[in-house]
């Protein structure tokens, strides 16, 4: 964890593995609820922008957070 409005390699590293972690899971939810591999380009654009969303949701979080994982450095 980086300090108070700051963002280490070890944040940036998670963040990367939060978003591929995203893309898994609603890749994987697609091809459950369509029960096959047909997936489109309109569909591969929903994971990336669920990967996309995560990751930087992730990102945000570890920017307001500090190395105690306190929320704006009070909580």
């Amino acid at each position: 964890m980086s300090k108070l409005f700051r963002l280490g390699w070890k944040d940036l590293l998670k963040g990367l593995v939060v978003a591929v972690l995203a893309a898994v899971m609603a890749m994987s939810y697609e091809m459950i609820r369509q029960q096959g591999l047909d997936l489109n380009a309109q569909d591969f654009n929903q994971i990336l922008s669920a990967a996309l969303s995560a990751g930087l949701a992730y990102l945000l979080k570890n920017l307001v957070t500090d190395d105690q994982n306190k929320l704006g450095g009070r909580l």
